[in-house]
């Protein structure tokens, strides 16, 4: 087996586009909202899935929980998000968006929408329509071996 070159890796490769892509869309968050990158996702899940559980919106982003806390935490303190106790178990935490939360998501999200279809319009319908199932097929393998290299 030859070896190959570390560019050439496509964890590597990944790595590289998916921190070119989260410094930009610091930039556009801090610019315009004044939030950070994890902050962001969690209001952007929240506000697509409504009220969940801290797990919840760890599982959806597939984030460390510890970030995702922390995360909500900031917002909490900056009025975007609120908790509650579970309705049937209370030592559940349930976070929702404040109206100050639904207004920031409604304001940022509109531009994250045209930086999206910018992104994804430098491809054609038929190139989309694959790269999702890649993403699709790579994912599914991750499953598939995560325990085969621990």
């Amino acid at each position: 087996m030859s070896e190959l070159p570390l560019d050439q890796f496509i964890t590597f490769r990944l790595l590289r586009l998916t921190n070119q892509l989260n410094r930009q869309a610091g930039k556009i968050l801090a610019s315009h909202v004044g939030l950070r990158l994890p902050e962001w996702r969690c209001l952007a899940i929240l506000g697509a899935y409504g009220s969940m559980q801290v797990n919840q919106v760890a599982t959806k982003l597939s984030a460390d929980k510890g970030l995702i806390s922390r995360s909500l935490s900031s917002l909490e303190k900056s009025g975007l998000v609120k908790t509650k106790r579970g309705a049937e178990d209370k030592r559940q935490i349930v976070i929702a968006l404040t109206p100050r939360g639904k207004k920031t998501v409604g304001a940022i999200m509109p531009i994250m929408q045209q930086r999206q279809e910018t992104l994804i319009g430098t491809l054609s319908k038929k190139e989309q329509r694959e790269l999702h199932r890649m993403i699709d097929k790579l994912h599914d393998a991750v499953q598939t071996i995560d325990n085969d290299f621990i």
